[in-house]
């Protein structure tokens, strides 16, 4: 079987306001050679001048200047005899293109252009990734936090992203966090997971049956988004949320409430083992206070509270009288 030769290019998705610029080389009859795609050239592997060869190459091809703002990612694409590997840079314009338009087909796309033009299969990868994270891009801040909702199931897209860990690219993860912070609304968000989980070639329901077994249905569980939500094939439909966990104050988080038996009107209590203890204990000192008055009343015993033992005696018993109240009348603990 023969080797597949892997091909590297780099690209600049040039914008300027809300549009970007997309080629097309023409030929002798104005007809075009290929699809569209953003300018760039081809490069060699992990080239460390990329990003001043891609600014070289407009300039020579395209007659302008852009600045690199960013990396945005790569597109890898695999055919019959080649995979190729197109690496994309965020670019501002900072001088008019002067494009000979007998060669050259260009459009300066808006967003909403995409879906009608005909791209390269590599390049039409970085453009979707373009109009997911344009916001990113174009560093978009917005004040304020999601609702609950909205904030659970994000956070349940970023647990998958650190259970697959070393499988998923670094920038899409960065991407993804950094978009959470704009204005897109949640289907936006949901397009933009797909995206990520889909150009890194993993299985959505692998991470699914793992949060699955680690918190059965009877424990406490986080919001999970339903398939229809995420749009990825699933087993079965997950409940959006369940009940919280009740916590204590003092508690931390992460710690399991003890459980608290509800009281049910009109039914009797049983005596604890701390409250027959103090009845025990109140009997006995009952008793020996009791025995102590009686010996004192004796005419022939003289002055038995002035003695050692009397004084010793009646000390203990009052003691245990008191032990036996607090037992009797406050020992009954929550069940």
């Amino acid at each position: 079987m023969a080797k597949i030769k892997t091909i590297y290019y780099v690209c600049g998705v040039v914008h300027a306001q809300d549009r970007v610029l997309l080629v097309r080389p023409l030929a002798y009859n104005g007809r075009p050679y290929t699809p569209f795609f953003f300018p760039g050239t081809k490069v060699a592997k992990d080239d460390k001048y990329e990003a001043q060869k891609l600014i070289n190459a407009i300039k020579l091809k395209y007659k302008g200047e852009v600045a690199i703002d960013m990396y945005m990612g790569s597109s890898v694409r695999e055919f019959k005899d080649k995979r190729i590997v197109l690496k994309a840079y965020y670019c501002t314009l900072k001088q008019n293109f002067f494009i000979p338009k007998t060669k050259v087909d260009y459009r300066w796309a808006k967003v909403e252009d995409f879906d009608s033009l005909r791209l390269e299969p590599n390049d039409r990868e970085i453009g979707e990734r373009y109009v997911l994270f344009k916001r990113v891009y174009d560093g978009e801040l917005v004040a304020g936090g999601r609702s609950e909702k909205e904030a659970a199931e994000l956070n349940f897209y970023l647990d998958s992203f650190e259970y697959y860990g070393r499988q998923l690219d670094v920038k899409d993860v960065k991407d993804f966090n950094e978009l959470m912070r704009t204005s897109a609304p949640m289907e936006h968000m949901r397009k933009a997971y797909k995206y990520v989980m889909r150009i890194n070639h993993l299985d959505y329901n692998a991470y699914l049956n793992y949060y699955e077994k680690k918190n059965p249905p009877n424990k406490k569980e986080l919001y999970k988004p339903t398939t229809d939500e995420v749009d990825v094939p699933d087993r079965k439909t997950l409940a959006e949320l369940t009940k919280g966990t009740a916590l204590h104050k003092g508690e931390p988080l992460n710690k399991k409430a003890r459980r608290i038996k509800p009281e049910i009107p009109g039914k009797k209590r049983s005596l604890t083992g701390a409250q027959v203890t103090g009845i025990v204990l109140l009997g006995i000192a009952l008793l020996a206070e009791a025995a102590i008055l009686t010996i004192a009343l004796v005419p022939f015993i003289p002055d038995f509270f002035a003695t050692t033992i009397g004084t010793i005696t009646l000390v203990l018993s009052s003691l245990l009288l008191l032990v036996g109240v607090m037992l009797a009348f406050y020992g009954r603990k929550e069940e």
